[in-house]
């Protein structure tokens, strides 16, 4: 079992799969998720999305952005 998550945090505008590569390398060693900004009309709906995301999420989380 993997005991920890990094969620990663695109700037504006990127797309996850400008951290594929990275995404790949790490998920060899914890699980990975990345917060999307498709459909975000304000920063209070991202902020929103990545609030549910933690909450959401057990266990040890690493945030990186």
């Amino acid at each position: 079992m993997k005991p920890s998550t990094i969620i990663i945090f695109p700037g504006w505008g990127m797309e996850k799969a400008a951290f594929q590569p990275i995404i790949k390398s790490l998920s060899t060693i914890c699980n990975v998720l990345c917060t999307d900004w498709r459909g975000v009309k304000e920063l209070s709906n991202f902020r929103e999305r990545a609030i549910q995301l933690l909450i959401s999420t057990p266990g040890t989380v690493y945030l990186m952005g």
